[in-house]
C-alpha cells in the first residue's frame, strides 16, 4: 500500500510539473487584472448570522440552522430625508466572503454613490451555512438544497435585516451574476412585493435541459481561443484537466500543490481546490 501511495504521489508531481507553466500563466493573468484595476477594491463588512428554517415549506419540519450574511451601513446618509436603498448581493456556490470580494463594484462603489446599505447573503450548503455541519452533503441531507429553499432564505434575511436596522421602507435591489444572477431574477419573480428591481448579470435563465444548448457559452469561448491560436484551447483544456485531477489527492498532499502554485494561503482541504 505504501509503495502504491508513493507511486501515485510521484505521478501527481509529474502532472504538476508538466502543467505548472500553464497554471502559472492563468494565475498571472488574474493578478494582472487586479493590478490594473480590473477587480474593484474590497470594502469592510460586518459578519452576522440568522436562524432560518431547514424546510420553509413543511411545517412539520422544525429543524433550523444558522445562515451567514455580511453587511455594511457606512454609506447611509443619516441626515437625508429620503430612505436609503438596500442593495442585496445574492448568494451563490461560494462562501459569502468570496461573493463580497467578487462584487467589489457593488460592495464598494454603489453604496457610496447611492448612499445605500449593502447586504450579502450566503447560500445554504456553502461557506459556513451548513445545515448539518460536516454531514450536510449526504444524499439524504442534500434534499434541502434547492433554489426554492435558497430564495426563501434570502427573504427571511432581508426582512429581518430591514426590521433590525430600520430599513422597512427602503427600496430593495438584488444583484447577482451567473448563478446568483439567476437567483436575482427569480427572486424578483417569486417575491415581487419585496424586490423593487433586480440585476441579473450573465444569468443563464435558459440553461436547462431542453430549453437551450447548455454548452453554447463554452463552445463560443473555445472558438475564441482557437481563433487566437489553435494551441491555446488545447493548453487551457490541459490546465483544467490537471486541476480536476487534484481533487483526488489526500490532505497530506495539499501542501505540495499550494507550494507549486505559489498560493497566498496553503490549501486547507480538498474543497478549496475548487476555488483555485
Amino acid at each position: 500500500g505504501q509503495i502504491k501511495r508513493k507511486k501515485n504521489f510521484q505521478e501527481i508531481q509529474e502532472k504538476m510539473e508538466a502543467k505548472k507553466v500553464i497554471l502559472l500563466v492563468l494565475l498571472q493573468v488574474l493578478c494582472c487584472l487586479q493590478a490594473k484595476g480590473g477587480l474593484a477594491p474590497v470594502s469592510s463588512y460586518r459578519n452576522a448570522t440568522i436562524e432560518v428554517d431547514l424546510d420553509h415549506f413543511n411545517v412539520q419540519e422544525t429543524k433550523t440552522f444558522d445562515l451567514r450574511y455580511l453587511y455594511n451601513l457606512d454609506s447611509i446618509n443619516k441626515n437625508s430625508t429620503t430612505t436609503a436603498p438596500l442593495l442585496v448581493l445574492m448568494g451563490s456556490e461560494v462562501p459569502v466572503t468570496m461573493t463580497w470580494e467578487f462584487f467589489g463594484f457593488a460592495s464598494t462603489i454603489l453604496p457610496e454613490k447611492f448612499n445605500a446599505a449593502i447586504l450579502a447573503i450566503e447560500h445554504r450548503y456553502f461557506g459556513d451555512s451548513l445545515p448539518f455541519g460536516e454531514d450536510s452533503f449526504t444524499k439524504e441531507n442534500l434534499q434541502y438544497l434547492s433554489i426554492d429553499q435558497a430564495l426563501a432564505d434570502h427573504l427571511k434575511v432581508i426582512e429581518a435585516f430591514q426590521k433590525e436596522h430600520g430599513l422597512q421602507d427602503s427600496p430593495v435591489i438584488s444583484l447577482g451574476g451567473s448563478y446568483s444572477g439567476v437567483l436575482s431574477a427569480y427572486f424578483r419573480m417569486r417575491y415581487p412585493w419585496k424586490i423593487d428591481a433586480a440585476l441579473a448579470s450573465s444569468a443563464s435563465l435558459l440553461m436547462f435541459e431542453g430549453a437551450a444548448n447548455q454548452y453554447a457559452f463554452n463552445e463560443a469561448v473555445t472558438r475564441d481561443y482557437i481563433n487566437y491560436s489553435p494551441k491555446c484551447a488545447t493548453s487551457v483544456r490541459e490546465a483544467l484537466n490537471s486541476l480536476h485531477s487534484f481533487f483526488f489527492v489526500t490532505d497530506d498532499e495539499l501542501g505540495l500543490i499550494s507550494e507549486e502554485l505559489n498560493l497566498c494561503k496553503p490549501l486547507a482541504n480538498q474543497r478549496e481546490i475548487g476555488a483555485v
